[in-house]
């Protein structure tokens, strides 16, 4: 999007100054070294920078980053002076200009790009969207799945590792987990200490089972980064969730800290239902409503564990528990 502004803006400036342009050639100017370069660069930054930056300080790991951006981009256009690709006559000879006015380009693109990333990270992806499109400026009611999920023993696991520990141990287990809300169509609603609130439109939850998928692939990657929570740890941490659905308003609240959030009784009923699996030792407790919206009978075995009545509330839901064939 930046290379495409500047292109254009770069087109107008020399068409107005009776400039003839080759349109070809600035625009993969623009345009080749980014995706040549960058997305590489991007490639490299997800898999190996970021682990390493998360290890140190906030402000040397802003440098490094900036640093490793930027030698990317010098890179990149170098290799174009050097090889002579899609430049006039005046930029070859002016190479220090040319290379800093491509630099200055591409690093208020790279800005861009950060902040982007920052504000997805901290709202979720799906919710950033909603935000930049207005969906949340005035209360909406939707109808909405929601998995309120935690690990089994957290107390007495925050006691053994104490508060540091304990911290690191949470942000292991999110990493671990949070990739796979999006292959399976959900949001992010909450983090609440060693619980996450998962929430899906109900079209989405139900395709594919993603709401009861979602929960066994949790399960299944945490045995396989057993290893992993051994040997920093000394534990595998297990999990428990509740899933329910029902009408919900969401909304913009806030004056100084505004923030997005969901009302209804389906956030109370589902995070009740939730004490039930402890109570039931049963790993996924779903509400029989819900469960009837799924194809589930191949795939997952079902059975009946008991009915909850909220406080204040004369109707009965009954409850079953949930595991894989």
């Amino acid at each position: 999007m930046v290379g495409l502004i500047a292109f254009l803006y770069e087109t107008l400036v020399k068409a107005e100054n009776g400039f003839l342009t080759d349109f070809k050639e600035d625009f993969w100017l623009l345009m080749a070294p980014p995706i040549i370069f960058g997305i590489p660069a991007i490639i490299i930054d997800q898999n190996w920078l970021r682990p390493f930056l998360k290890k140190i300080s906030f402000y040397p790991s802003i440098a490094l980053k900036v640093a490793f951006y930027t030698f990317a981009i010098i890179l990149a256009y170098s290799s174009i002076i050097y090889w002579n690709f899609f430049l006039s006559e005046t930029e070859s000879v002016h190479h220090v200009a040319f290379l800093l006015k491509y630099i200055l380009i591409w690093s208020a693109g790279t800005l861009i790009i950060f902040l982007f990333i920052g504000l997805a990270e901290r709202l979720d992806p799906k919710t950033l969207v909603s935000w930049i499109t207005g969906d949340y400026h005035l209360p909406k009611e939707e109808v909405r799945v929601f998995m309120f999920c935690d690990i089994n023993d957290s107390t007495s696991i925050a006691e053994d590792l104490g508060s540091n520990q304990y911290f690191n141990f949470l942000r292991d287990f999110y990493e671990e987990l949070t990739p796979a809300v999006r292959k399976f169509k959900g949001e992010i609603y909450q983090y609440i200490g060693d619980e996450i609130v998962i929430s899906w439109k109900i079209d989405k939850a139900i395709l594919n089972n993603n709401a009861l998928n979602l929960f066994f692939h949790f399960e299944d990657q945490l045995r396989r980064k057993q290893s992993l929570f051994l040997k920093k740890y000394n534990l595998v941490p297990t999990i428990k969730a509740s899933l329910h659905y029902g009408p919900i308003t969401k909304g913009e609240i806030g004056i100084t800290k505004k923030e997005l959030i969901y009302t209804g009784d389906v956030l109370n009923t589902g995070a009740r239902m939730h004490e039930m699996c402890k109570e039931k030792d049963a790993p996924l407790v779903i509400s029989r409503r819900l469960l009837k919206l799924f194809d589930h009978s191949k795939q997952f075995q079902s059975n009946e564990i008991g009915t909850y009545t909220m406080r204040g509330k004369s109707e009965s839901i009954f409850l079953y528990s949930l595991s894989k064939n």
